[in-house]
């Protein structure tokens, strides 16, 4: 291992072979960033002409004009044994790359969960978990050696080579742990990008629930380059929701993709209000017979934003079922992107699957695509897709106002009962502070 300069700036692509020769890293993980990089380098930036990407043109993106730094070995020491709060398992909490508070339930250590900044993880400079931290080690290596394999466009190569930090969390074998796992990541600077990379790796039957929060400064262009990487034992469950709101200068770009074994479960959700452009894909393989997923996501863009999220549920075994839900609210020049996949291959028979998309148009002047497709490659499946986009329904407007709402509040009313039925099966930790931004961003129709 070589050892890292701290707080040694590097820039853009160009400086990624820098980074990773600066990094104290073991060396299988140090092959597995140079592979990225290797294909990363032979690989073209996506563009429109590759369906994934038509409604979304990153030509004018100069990348080499971001700095990047790795995390502080050392940052996370000073609070490493700090108390968890009341009603949590452990959070972590980031500013830029460093990792600055972190905490795990005692009881939960002592059992063998692996709660840590993946810089610190991937050193093993952690508690004795007995045998844990083999066990995730070796888990770990095999998501990231995958996800590599799986890349297929070059800001997730640029990823795999340059993530600058992230989160590790191992749950044993048949531990059903009631509270919730955080993720603060705080992110701020100029001209900045910032990679984290997360590992949730449960283990069979264990149960967990993760809550991550992506915010940013007021001021200052982001670079989010993220991605999630979650293997789902059998007959174990996670729940796993995002909350992305950098600032309107910055850019989101992200995956997260989940491998679900037998009978196991995933319920994830994204909720995307920030951010000046944003691209993200979740794929979910469902590997086992009888594991299911549920896919929730609200995006409500404002001003020019512009929102792409991607949807891809695939089935590799029989007997399994899938269902998508994604609602936007689209309001002044912004413009919305819905793209959802129901992929069934050969052995995907007595498949359930279902997407639905629904949109509103709060003006004249916002855009809302909507992309629902179907590939089906075996027999005997239930498979269908919806998508709707329209306006306010000015009948239940007048409705509530006949009631004694003034048409603001109708309008407001609407907007939330929109989005209710996702944000009410989100964590409560998470309800009203989605509640409230979506209440910050109305806008009366009529000012529209």
């Amino acid at each position: 291992m070589k050892n890292n300069t701290v707080g040694e700036v590097f820039t853009g692509v160009d400086g990624l072979g820098d980074y990773i020769a600066s990094l104290p890293e073991p060396e299988w993980l140090r092959e597995t960033r140079l592979a990225a990089l290797e294909r990363f380098s032979a690989m073209d930036w996506p563009d429109t002409a590759v369906e994934e990407w038509r409604r979304s043109d990153i030509s004018s993106y100069d990348f080499n004009a971001y700095n990047m730094r790795g995390a502080k070995q050392s940052a996370a020491a000073d609070s490493a044994d700090s108390q968890v709060e009341p009603g949590l398992a452990g959070r972590i909490r980031f500013e830029g790359p460093d990792a600055v508070a972190t905490s795990l339930d005692p009881d939960l250590a002592s059992q063998g969960v692996i709660f840590e900044p993946l810089s610190e993880f991937v050193l093993q400079n952690s508690a004795n978990h007995g045998g844990s931290i083999s066990k995730a080690t070796r888990a770990v290596r095999d998501l990231i050696m995958d996800s590599v394999h799986k890349a297929d466009n070059k800001l997730k190569l640029w990823h795999y080579a340059g993530w600058t930090h992230g989160v590790v969390l191992y749950v044993p074998r048949f531990m059903e742990i009631k509270n919730s796992f955080v993720l603060d990541f705080q992110e701020s600077g100029d001209s900045v990008i910032t990679a984290p990379q997360i590992f949730v790796v449960l283990e069979e039957g264990a149960r967990v629930e993760v809550i991550q929060r992506v915010h940013g400064a007021d001021e200052g262009e982001v670079l989010l380059n993220e991605s999630v990487d979650i293997h789902i034992g059998d007959g174990a469950a996670c729940r796993y929701v995002a909350l992305h709101n950098l600032n309107i200068d910055s850019s989101s770009f992200g995956t997260t993709l989940a491998r679900i074994s037998r009978d196991g479960h995933l319920h994830h959700g994204i909720a995307a209000f920030g951010s000046m452009f944003t691209k993200y894909r979740i794929d979910a393989e469902l590997n086992g017979p009888g594991s299911d997923v549920l896919l929730d996501g609200i995006y409500y863009p404002a001003e020019d934003q512009h929102v792409d999220l991607r949807t891809v549920q695939t089935h590799f075994a029989p007997k399994c079922a899938s269902h998508a839900l994604y609602r936007g609210a689209i309001r002044d020049e912004a413009h919305g992107v819905y793209q959802g996949l129901i992929y069934v291959g050969e052995e995907g028979s007595e498949t359930d699957a279902y997407l639905t998309n629904n949109n509103l148009l709060l003006n004249d002047g916002a855009q809302a695509d909507s992309i629902p497709c179907l590939q089906i490659h075996t027999n005997d499946v239930k498979c269908s897709h919806g998508s709707t986009t329209g306006k306010l329904n000015r009948n239940e407007v007048f409705y509530l106002a006949s009631r004694g709402f003034s048409p603001e509040e109708a309008e407001e009313i609407l907007l939330q009962g929109f989005f209710e039925p996702i944000v009410a099966r989100l964590p409560e930790a998470l309800q009203e502070e989605i509640r409230d931004l979506i209440a910050a961003r109305f806008v009366p129709v009529e000012i529209l």
